[in-house]
């Protein structure tokens, strides 16, 4: 790969681009093919980190169409807390020390999720629910990709958020639409009883 002169087939960059998801060491040498085939750019853009991803999208800067599925493609990984942004890799707190910083010192508060879930900050939520709900981080990645309106209600529960702030957490997570958004009652509880939300939860395990 690092030669650029060698010939790769379409077919042995498809093996190729499989394999080296879980070998960071061949990612620079991927993206900085001058011959990558489409289907392997989008590919590769899953798994590379977010400085490899904008390296794609600046060589691929010509194809418009491309460079708006790869940009939300990243917007995705993001929001799913797989991919850090640029300025965690350049020394920030990535979402996931942010969120244990706070939970650890105390102000992982229900006003902060508010905060966040107004800020767009998707990432930190996740791993925010992950502190407060004591659920495995990828349980709760796979929770809330289901995108359901039920499910994120069920995760807030859990982390001990009040249920106009699960509201929100359909919103922000989910993009549930007014129609579906599962709503507190006339007092202000959750609608679903506590039974029924431990087992739907369990159905994830």
């Amino acid at each position: 790969m690092e030669n650029q002169s060698s010939r790769i087939s379409d077919k042995t960059f498809d093996h190729i681009a499989e394999e080296a998801e879980g070998r960071k060491e061949w990612h620079n040498a991927m993206v900085y093919r001058d011959d990558l085939p489409l289907k392997t750019v989008m590919r590769i853009a899953s798994f590379v980190s977010a400085a490899l991803t904008e390296a794609l999208i600046s060589r691929n800067k010509d194809d418009k169409k491309l460079v708006e599925h790869l940009r939300k493609t990243v917007r995705q990984r993001i929001e799913r807390g797989e991919l850090e942004t640029k300025e965690e890799e350049d020394g920030r707190l990535t979402a996931f020390e942010q969120a244990k910083a706070d939970f650890n010192s105390g102000v992982l508060t229900e006003e902060r999720i508010l905060q966040t879930a107004k800020d767009g900050e998707n990432a930190y939520i996740r791993y925010a629910l992950h502190f407060l709900s004591d659920i495995p981080r990828d349980t709760v990645a796979k929770i809330i990709n289901t995108a359901s309106a039920k499910a994120i209600t069920a995760v807030s529960w859990k982390a001990g958020l009040a249920m106009e702030t699960a509201v929100e957490l359909q919103k922000a997570l989910g993009n549930v639409s007014s129609s579906n958004l599962i709503r507190p009652t006339s007092s202000g509880d959750y609608p679903i009883g506590e039974d029924d939300l431990e087992w739907y939860l369990e159905s994830f395990f």
